[in-house]
C-alpha cells in the first residue's frame, strides 16, 4: 500500500472515531401506506441518514407506514420493518437493508459484491473499501464496483477524497452512496517531504486537482494555474512551448529570479514546465507562505510549487487515450498600413515635418485632381510625371515608387504570418495494481505550429511511475520522466513587420532572388531570409528521475532515501548559407554540445505517532547536490572549396574558433520539521533548515532558514455556541524565513575574459599569437544569500454544510540583500560587483472561495473564486546617504539616496513609473506658449513642475505602477444531465498602467519605414491624446505615453459530453468523454491598440514579460477525445 492509500486509511480511522462518537440522531415523521422508496427518500432527508441495499433482493414497492414523534431512529425503523421481510442495522451514517431469511454467523467468511456512488448515483471511480482493523481492500473500478471477501457483518469503511467516509456492515451486496465531504479541510495535501491533512496545515496552501481539470483540455501546467490561485501570477502565452514565468506574492528582488521552487514528486525539479505531461499530473500544491516553503529553505524565497504525478490503482489494468486537435488563430499582432493608407500615412508624416518650411499647402498633395494651370504651379519647376514628382516629394524610395506606379504591393502580415495554425496532441497511459506493485506509464506526441510561418515546436514525453511493496516494511520505487524536444524549426523574421513598406519588394528584379532589403534602405531586412538561406538542428533531450527505497520501522519511525539524477543533453547545429545575401563569410557554421548531469541525494528520517489527543509528525533531512555542465561549440566559416555540406562538413571552413563553458557547483542541506497538534484543534509546527551553496564567496556559503507557525481550529471550541450554518474555522499565524539563491555560479568571484592579440617577434619576426584577459567583475568573498522574512496571517473556514469554503490570508514580506550587480567607478579597474544590497518589501491580503451553488439531480453548479492585493516598496538601497537641505541650501539632515539612474526610489514600488508626464497635446491657440518651448501645435505638451520653461528631474513626477495591483479569477462549472459538463474561466488585473512608446510619434523613421496604426494629431483633426507625427518633444527629452491597461479576460469555454457507461458496454469501453475548448476567447480594457498583456519593457522573469519582436497572444480552440478501456 502506497504513501497516498495509508493517508487515506489514516483519514478514514480519523472520520470514524469522530463518527463512533457522534449520538443515535431521533426522528418525527408520519406517513401511511406509501412504497418503501418514497419512504427512504423522506427519512433520508428528515434524517441524514442513508440507505444502502441490495436491489435485487429489496421490494421498492411493498407499502410502509410510520408515525414516530422524537423517537430514535432504530425504534421508529423496527416500527416500519415490523410487517415487512426486511431486517435492518443501523451505522453512524448508514441504515443497511437486508432479508430477514438470510443469517450468517458473525466472522463467517462471504463474498461481497457492491458499488460505491455518489449522491446523484453516478460510479465513484478508485474509491477505498476496507475491512476495518486490517489491511484487505481493494479499490473500486471504472463503474464504481468492487469484490471483496470479509467476515459476515464486519465493517467496512468506503472513502473517497472529497467525500465523507462511511461505515457500513459487510453483506453479500451493497450499495454504497457517499456524500460530499463538508469539511474539505480533511484532504490530504503534498507539503514538502510529505503530506498532511489539511485541517492539519498551519501555512497557506492552495491545491488543484487535475481530475479537476482535465476536461478543459490544457496543454500546460501554466494553464492550469492561471486561474486556480490566489497569488500567483502567470504570464501570458505567447509560443508554442507555452513556457511562461509565474510569480507569487509580487517581485521581491531587483537582480534575482521571481520564478517559485518547482517540485515534481517530492523532488527539486530544474527542468521546464513544459517537460511535464498535464495528462500525468494528479495534482498541484503551492506553497505560499514561509513556513510552508521552509523546508527547501535558500530556494524557496519566491514560493514553491509542488507537482504530484499519477499513480497506478485498480485491480485491472486501465488504458486511457488522450487526444486534442485544434488550431491557434492570429489575434494580436498588430496591424501596419497597406496600399493607399500608407501613402496617406507618409503624406501625413512629411506634412509634419516640413509644416514650417512655407511651401504651399498642397505642395504634399496628389496632383491627380488639379487642372492644367494648378498643376504647373504645383510642380514647381520639376520636371517628370506628376506622380512621380509627388512620391518622391513623399520621400519614398526608387522601388518603392516603380511598384506604385505599376499597383504591386506586398502583404507582409501574409507573408510573415499565418492566420491558423495547427496543433495536435496525444497521450495513451496505462496504470493499474497487482497485488503490491503499483504501475503508471504514459507516452505522448506534441506538435504545435505557430501563427509565424515556418516556427513551430514538437516534443515527444515519456513518463514511467513504480512502486513495490516487497515487504510489509520495506517499499521501492522510481519516477521517471523522459522528454525530446524538437526545437530547430526556422520561421519568419517578424522583428521587421512594422517597418517593410507595401510598396517594397519581395525578390530583385530577376523574380527568385530574396531581396536583402526589400524597402531599398537598410531599415527592414526580408523576414523570409532566416528560411532560405539557414538551416539548423536543435534537438534537446533530458532524463528525470527519483529512485526511493522506504523502510517502516517500530514506534512510528520510517526512514527513505531518494536519489534523482537528471541528464540533459543538447546538440544545436546550424548553418548559414554562403548565398546570404550581403554575406562575407562564405559560409559559417557552429556545432554546440551541451550536457548536464544534475543529481540530488535525499535521506529522511520520519516519526508519525499519536499518543492520546497528541499527535507528532517530525521529519528529517540530510540532503546533497551537484551539477555539471560540459559546453562544448565548435564554429568555422569561409568554406573552400564550397559550403555545400553545412555544419556536417564543418572542418572544411578555414577560420575555426572553438569554445567551452564548463560549469561545476554543490550544494548540501540539514532540515528538521516537527509538527504537534492536539486533540486535532491546536497546531504547532517549527521548521529549521541549513543550506550550503558553493556559489557563493567563502565567507557566506552557509545559512540557516528557521520557520514557526500556529493553528487553531476554534470552531472545535464548547464555549462557541457557533450557528448551525457554521460548521468549520480556524486560525493560522506563520513567520519564517527562506532564501533566494539564484546567483550565477561564478557571481562571487573575478571574471576573466581571454582576449587575443597578435604580437610581432622583433627578433624573428614572426607573428605571435598572444592571450590577455580582461577582468570586468571584481569579486566579494562576502557574497551571501537573499534573504525573505514574512509574516502571514489567515483564517480558513467552511460554512453551510460544506457548500461555501474558503480562505483569507494577509502577509508581510521583507527582502533583504539583494542580489544584484553594483556598477563601480572606472578608475577601480572593474565595471562592477556582485553585491547584496537593499531591502524590499511585499504587503498583501489574499482571498480564495469555493462554492456549490446548486446541486441536484440534474444541475450542479460550482465556482471557485480567487483575489489577491499586493503592494510592493523598496525601504532601503545602497546605504548611501545624501544631504537634505532647506530652502536656503543649509543642511538639516541625511536621508539614504534613491538611485535615479536606474528609477528605483526608497519609499516607492519597484516598478513605480517616474519621469516626464505628458498631459496634452499643444492646440493651434496655444501656438505662443508652445513656441516658449521651442516647440509648434501638435507637438506634445509635458508637465513642468516647477514652471521654468526648462526641464530636469525636478520636472519628473510618479504616475502609478507598471504591475498590478489587483488580480482576482473564477471559474465556473457545470454538470447538466449528469453527462453535460460546461466550464469557463476568467482572470482580471487591476491598477496598472502600460507605455505607448510607439505613440509619442517622435521616432525618426515613421517617414522613412511603415509602422503600426495609429492615432496622431493633425490640424484638421486636433486630437489631445496623441502628438503629431516626427512631433518634437521639449529640450528633446525622452518622455512616455502612459495608458490604463487593466483588462478582464475570459481566458477560457469548454463543452463536453460523457457518454452513459451503458452506451458503452457493448464496445467494452469504460468510459468515453469529448469536448470542445477555446483559450482566450476575449478580453475587455481601455487599453488600445494592443492586447494589454502585451508588454515590451518589463524585464524577463516577471509575469509581464519581455516580448520581442510583435509576437502573437493566440486565439486556439481545441477538440479533445478521452478513452478509457
Amino acid at each position: 500500500m502506497n504513501l497516498k492509500h495509508f493517508a487515506f486509511l489514516l483519514l478514514l480511522f480519523v472520520c470514524i472515531n469522530l463518527g463512533a462518537q457522534t449520538k443515535e440522531k431521533q426522528i418525527s415523521i408520519s406517513f401511511s401506506n406509501i412504497p418503501l422508496s418514497e419512504a427512504m427518500a423522506r427519512i433520508e432527508k428528515a434524517s441524514g441518514y442513508t440507505f444502502f441495499y441490495d436491489a435485487k433482493q429489496t421490494n421498492l414497492q411493498q407499502k410502509v407506514s410510520l408515525h414516530a414523534d422524537k423517537e430514535p431512529i432504530s425504534i421508529a425503523l423496527k416500527k416500519m420493518f415490523s410487517k415487512t421481510d426486511l431486517n435492518f442495522e443501523v451505522t453512524s451514517t448508514q441504515i443497511a437493508l437486508f432479508p430477514k431469511k438470510e443469517i450468517k454467523k458473525p466472522g463467517q467468511a462471504v463474498t461481497i459484491q457492491g458499488k460505491v456512488v455518489d449522491e446523484t448515483g453516478e460510479p465513484i471511480i478508485g474509491a477505498n473499501v476496507v475491512v476495518d482493523g486490517t489491511t484487505n481492500g481493494v479499490i473500486t473500478d471504472l463503474d464504481g464496483n468492487y469484490t471483496l471477501s470479509a467476515p459476515y457483518n464486519a465493517d467496512l469503511k468506503v472513502s473517497y477524497i472529497g467525500y465523507t467516509t462511511q461505515v457500513v456492515k459487510a453483506g453479500r451486496t451493497s450499495v454504497v452512496k457517499l456524500k460530499e465531504d463538508s469539511k474539505v479541510l480533511d484532504e490530504v495535501v503534498v507539503v514538502g517531504y510529505g503530506t498532511m491533512k489539511k485541517q492539519d496545515l498551519t501555512g497557506a496552501v492552495n491545491s488543484l486537482k487535475g481530475a479537476d481539470l482535465e476536461k478543459e483540455q490544457h496543454q500546460t501546467i501554466q494553464d492550469m494555474l492561471r486561474t486556480g490561485v490566489s497569488g500567483l501570477s502567470v504570464g501570458v502565452e505567447t509560443d508554442t512551448k507555452g513556457n511562461s514565468a509565474m510569480m507569487i506574492r509580487g517581485k521581491g528582488t531587483i537582480g534575482a529570479s521571481t520564478n517559485p521552487l518547482l517540485v515534481l514528486d517530492g523532488v527539486i525539479y530544474s527542468g521546464e514546465m513544459t517537460d511535464i505531461n498535464p495528462n500525468d499530473i494528479e495534482r498541484i500544491d503551492v506553497l505560499k507562505d514561509a513556513s510552508s516553503a521552509a523546508v527547501y529553505g535558500a530556494q524557496a524565497a519566491n514560493g514553491v510549487v509542488l507537482i504530484t504525478t499519477k499513480k497506478g490503482g485498480g485491480k485491472k489494468p486501465t488504458i486511457n487515450f488522450n487526444a486534442t486537435w485544434g488550431a491557434s488563430f492570429l489575434t494580436s499582432v498588430p496591424e501596419v498600413y497597406t496600399g493607399q493608407d500608407f501613402v496617406n500615412f507618409r503624406q501625413d508624416g512629411i506634412k509634419s515635418i516640413y509644416s514650417q518650411s512655407g511651401k504651399p499647402s498642397n505642395y504634399y498633395d496628389n496632383p491627380s485632381n488639379l487642372t492644367n494651370t494648378e498643376l504647373a504651379q504645383w510642380m514647381d519647376g520639376a520636371s517628370g510625371n506628376p506622380t512621380e514628382v509627388w512620391l518622391n516629394r513623399l520621400e519614398m524610395t526608387g522601388t518603392e515608387i516603380e511598384n506604385y506606379m505599376a499597383g504591386k504591393t506586398v502583404d507582409w502580415r501574409d507573408q510573415i504570418y499565418q492566420k491558423a495554425a495547427l496543433r495536435q496532441d496525444y497521450t495513451v497511459s496505462i496504470s493499474g495494481k497487482k497485488e503490491d506493485m503499483s504501475y503508471y506509464s504514459s507516452l505522448n506526441y506534441l506538435k504545435n505550429e505557430s501563427n509565424t510561418r515556418g516556427s513551430g515546436y514538437s516534443a515527444i514525453r515519456a513518463r514511467v511511475n513504480l512502486e513495490n511493496k516487497v515487504q510489509s516494511f520495506l517499499t521501492y520505487g522510481i519516477n521517471t520522466q523522459f522528454t525530446a524536444r524538437d526545437e530547430g524549426y526556422i520561421g519568419t523574421t517578424s522583428g521587421y513587420y512594422n517597418a517593410l513598406s507595401p510598396y517594397g519588394s519581395l525578390y530583385e528584379d530577376d523574380g527568385t532572388t530574396l531581396k536583402y532589403y526589400p524597402n531599398d534602405n537598410n531599415n527592414g531586412i526580408n523576414p523570409l531570409l532566416e528560411q532560405a538561406y539557414k538551416s539548423k538542428i536543435n534537438n534537446i533531450y533530458n532524463l528525470n528521475s527519483s529512485i526511493y527505497l522506504k523502510v517502516n520501522l517500530p514506534l512510528g519511525f520510517s526512514l527513505q532515501t531518494t536519489y534523482s539524477p537528471r541528464f540533459e543533453w543538447t546538440n544545436k547545429l546550424e548553418h548559414t548559407s554562403a548565398d546570404y545575401p550581403s554575406s562575407t563569410d562564405n559560409g559559417k557554421s557552429s556545432r554546440q554540445n551541451i550536457t548536464d548531469f544534475y543529481w540530488q541525494w535525499d535521506n529522511m528520517l520520519k516519526w508519525n505517532k499519536e499518543f492520546g489527543k497528541h499527535s507528532f509528525d517530525f521529519t528529517g533531512l540530510v540532503n546533497w547536490e551537484k551539477f555539471q555542465r560540459w559546453n562544448n561549440t565548435m564554429e568555422n566559416s569561409h568554406y573552400q572549396p564550397s559550403d555545400n555540406l553545412g555544419f556536417h562538413g564543418i572542418g572544411y571552413g578555414t577560420d575555426p574558433v572553438t569554445k567551452a563553458d564548463d560549469i561545476y557547483r554543490t550544494g548540501a542541506a540539514l532540515m528538521g520539521r516537527l509538527h504537534y497538534a492536539y486533540a486535532q484543534r491546536y497546531m504547532v509546527t517549527a521548521t529549521i533548515r541549513r543550506d550550503g551553496y558553493s556559489a557563493f564567496g567563502m565567507s557566506n556559503p552557509y545559512a540557516v532558514f528557521p520557520s514557526v507557525a500556529l493553528g487553531w481550529v476554534f470552531s472545535e471550541e464548547k464555549f462557541l455556541n457557533k450557528p448551525s450554518w457554521f460548521e468549520y474555522g480556524k486560525l493560522r499565524f506563520s513567520w519564517g524565513k527562506n532564501g533566494n539563491r539564484s546567483v550565477g555560479t561564478y557571481d562571487a568571484l573575478m571574471n576573466l575574459d581571454p582576449r587575443k592579440y597578435f604580437y610581432i617577434d622583433p627578433v624573428t619576426g614572426s607573428v605571435v599569437d598572444i592571450n590577455t584577459f580582461y577582468c570586468y567583475r571584481m569579486a566579494n568573498s562576502d557574497l551571501k544569500w537573499e534573504t525573505t522574512v514574512s509574516w502571514n496571517g489567515g483564517l480558513d473556514f467552511s460554512f453551510l454544510g460544506g457548500r461555501l469554503s474558503g480562505s483569507v490570508d494577509v502577509y508581510k514580506k521583507k527582502t533583504t540583500d539583494l542580489l544584484n550587480d553594483r556598477q563601480l567607478p572606472s578608475l577601480i579597474g572593474y565595471s562592477s560587483v556582485k553585491a547584496n544590497i537593499g531591502e524590499i518589501q511585499n504587503t498583501g491580503i489574499e482571498l480564495s472561495l469555493s462554492s456549490t451553488n446548486i446541486r441536484t439531480a440534474n444541475l450542479t453548479w460550482r465556482t471557485t473564486f480567487n483575489l489577491a492585493y499586493n503592494k510592493n516598496k523598496i525601504n532601503h538601497l545602497y546605504g548611501i546617504m545624501e544631504d537634505i537641505k532647506d530652502e536656503n541650501g543649509n543642511v538639516i539632515g541625511q536621508k539614504e539616496a534613491d538611485d535615479i539612474q536606474n528609477k528605483y526610489f526608497i519609499g516607492h514600488a519597484l516598478d513605480e513609473i517616474w519621469g516626464y508626464k505628458f498631459i496634452g497635446v499643444w492646440q493651434q491657440d496655444e501656438a505662443e506658449e508652445a513656441a516658449k518651448y521651442k516647440q509648434i501645435p501638435g507637438d506634445p505638451k509635458i508637465l513642468d513642475v516647477d514652471g521654468n520653461y526648462k526641464y530636469d528631474n525636478d520636472d519628473k513626477v510618479f504616475q502609478g505602477n507598471e504591475t498590478p495591483k489587483v488580480r482576482w479569477n473564477m471559474r465556473n462549472e457545470f454538470t447538466i444531465f449528469k453527462n453535460w459538463n460546461v466550464s469557463f474561466s476568467m482572470y482580471s488585473y487591476l491598477g496598472h498602467k502600460k507605455s505607448l512608446d510607439y505613440f509619442t510619434n517622435n521616432n525618426a523613421l515613421l517617414t522613412v519605414t511603415n509602422s503600426i496604426k495609429r492615432q496622431y494629431w493633425t490640424p484638421d483633426n486636433p486630437i489631445n491624446d496623441y502628438p503629431r507625427l516626427r512631433a518634437t518633444s521639449p529640450g528633446g527629452i525622452s518622455y512616455s505615453i502612459y495608458k490604463n491597461s487593466s483588462f478582464l479576460r475570459l481566458d477560457n469555454i469548454t463543452v463536453g459530453y460523457t457518454f452513459p457507461k451503458e452506451m458503452l458496454k457493448r464496445a467494452k469501453i469504460e468510459a468515453l468523454n469529448l469536448n470542445l475548448t477555446m483559450k482566450n476567447v476575449g478580453y475587455i480594457t481601455g487599453f488600445p491598440v494592443y492586447d494589454p498583456e502585451y508588454q515590451s519593457k518589463v524585464p524577463t522573469g516577471t509575469p509581464n514579460q519581455t516580448i520581442t519582436g510583435n509576437p502573437n497572444i493566440p486565439r486556439t480552440i481545441y477538440f479533445g477525445i478521452n478513452l478509457t478501456l
